[in-house]
């Protein structure tokens, strides 16, 4: 699936939590959701001056200049990709303990058995530049 300017495989929006600091008298949201600077350097390299762009675990305005970095303000990389807010919690497990896991049966097996290795090496490969 693509958005309108062609950025591969972005899934349907996600639901998301995300940690809120207070700041100097100010709420800012740190999403939960992190890129690191190799696999998000990769991806911006794939994708040479691109903007509005879903895929590849990042929705942004502007994968040229995401707000990932902190400047003492929200920061996101998939804010276009939220679809509900769950609140914010202390921890994971606090979340988890909430909200429970979505997977069970034979969809937990499989992605803990193929689903997830396979993303991790794809992952690797993004961070590599072997894509």
């Amino acid at each position: 699936m693509s958005d309108s300017r062609g950025s591969p495989g972005c899934s349907p929006p996600v639901a998301a939590s995300q940690s809120t600091r207070h700041l100097r008298l100010l709420w800012v949201n740190l999403e939960g959701f992190i890129l690191d600077a190799p696999y998000l350097a990769s991806l911006q390299r794939r994708f040479p001056g691109r903007q509005r762009f879903c895929g590849y675990g990042a929705a942004t305005p502007d994968l040229s200049a995401p707000g990932v970095e902190w400047r003492g303000q929200d920061t996101y990389i998939q804010k276009d990709g939220i679809a509900d807010d769950f609140g914010v919690f202390d921890s994971p497990d606090e979340f988890y303990a909430r909200h429970g896991s979505n997977l069970s049966g034979l969809k937990r097996w499989l992605y803990t058995r193929v689903i997830r290795h396979r993303m991790n090496a794809q992952v690797r490969r993004i961070r590599a530049e072997k894509w």
